[in-house]
C-alpha cells in the first residue's frame, strides 16, 4: 500500500458517508430523516452531529466541536491521521464493499455433495457430487458482482433524486 497512488474522487464516488459510518460502528446511534442522518457526534460526544447521505458529507457546528467535510474529512478527523493515511483506510473499505461475499447455505451445500440421479435408458445413473467450492461459489459470485453493481447504479439514481428536487 505505500506508495501507492489514492484516487480520492474513485473514492468519493463509490463509498457513501453512511457506508463510513457502518464500517466504523457508529450508524447504529443515528436516527434518519430522509437523506440526513442525526445523532451525538463521534468525536465530541455532543448532540447536533448530522449526515447527510445524499452528499455524502457531514458537519457538526457546536463550538467546541466544528467538523465537516466528506468522507475523507470524516476519517481523518475519527482517527486522528493525514489524508493519505485516510486514503488508505477509505481504500480498504471500498475494497471490503466491492469484494464478493460466498455464502454457503447448508441445504444447497448438503445438496450438492450428495449428487443427483438421472434417468438413463431404463437404469438410474448416479452423478458425481459437485463440488460447491466451484460452481456453486462461482455463480453466487457473479451474482454478488451484479447485485453490487444494480446497488451502486440505485444509490447514484437516489442522489440524482436527491439533488433534482
Amino acid at each position: 500500500m505505500a506508495g501507492e497512488q489514492v484516487n480520492f474522487g474513485e473514492l468519493k464516488a463509490k463509498l457513501s458517508i453512511e457506508r463510513v459510518l457502518e464500517h466504523f460502528g457508529l450508524l447504529n446511534g443515528l436516527r434518519r430523516e430522509r437523506e440526513i442522518l442525526t445523532g451525538p457526534c463521534p468525536f465530541c460526544k455532543g448532540q447536533g452531529f448530522k449526515a447527510d447521505t445524499a452528499k455524502s458529507t457531514f458537519r457538526h457546528a457546536e463550538m467546541s466541536c466544528r467538523k465537516n467535510g466528506s468522507i475523507i474529512d470524516f476519517v481523518m478527523a475519527l482517527k486522528q491521521v493525514g489524508m493519505r493515511e485516510a486514503g488508505a483506510i477509505l481504500r480498504g473499505i471500498l475494497e471490503e464493499v466491492t469484494r464478493p461475499q460466498v455464502r454457503e447455505t447448508p441445504a444447497a451445500s448438503e445438496t450438492l455433495r450428495k449428487g443427483r440421479k438421472r434417468k438413463g435408458r431404463g437404469a438410474k445413473q448416479e452423478l458425481p457430487p459437485v463440488d460447491p467450492s466451484k460452481e456453486g461459489r462461482e455463480i453466487v459470485k457473479a451474482i454478488e458482482v451484479k447485485l453490487g453493481e444494480v446497488n451502486e447504479l440505485v444509490g447514484r439514481l437516489v442522489r440524482l433524486w436527491g439533488s433534482a428536487s
